[in-house]
């Protein structure tokens, strides 16, 4: 019996917290004009705003810290495609279009460098101009 006349206690309580919670956030707006209480508001927004900012900018300089020894560490990502990809496209929007596929995917993995290169062998090369040519590709290669 007791127990019940606990339990109908707490509901009161809790009752009387929810309504005393009401009536604080109403009397909170009484006697103020509505242009005051949306000055202080905004004056609240404001400044919990101004909070948000403060933060990430400590954060920053904590980060630029990290980058100065992560810079130390960078690494380059190459990709090498053969030109004969580009022999095989018939007109020169087809020839576009394969490129810009390239470099589609190159920027997803965001990839350093591009390298194409000629897959022609120098030696099977009869011609002079063509041996010069491929030679100093391949150097630049290098």
């Amino acid at each position: 019996m007791n127990d019940i006349n606990y339990n109908k206690d707490k509901q009161k309580d809790a009752k009387t917290f929810a309504e005393r919670f009401a009536s604080a956030r109403i009397n909170a707006t009484k006697g103020i004009s509505w242009s005051d209480y949306r000055q202080r508001k905004k004056k609240y927004k404001e400044e919990k705003n101004f909070k948000k900012l403060k933060k990430p900018k400590e954060k920053q300089i904590q980060s630029q810290e990290n980058v100065s020894v992560k810079i130390d560490e960078c690494t380059t990502i190459s990709i090498a495609v053969p030109g004969s990809i580009l022999d095989i496209c018939q007109t020169r929007e087809l020839k576009a279009y394969v490129v810009g596929q390239i470099a589609r995917a190159a920027s997803i993995f965001k990839v350093n460098e591009i390298i194409v290169y000629n897959e022609n062998n120098i030696e099977n090369v009869e011609d002079e101009e063509e041996k010069l040519k491929l030679s100093k590709e391949g150097r630049v290669l290098r």
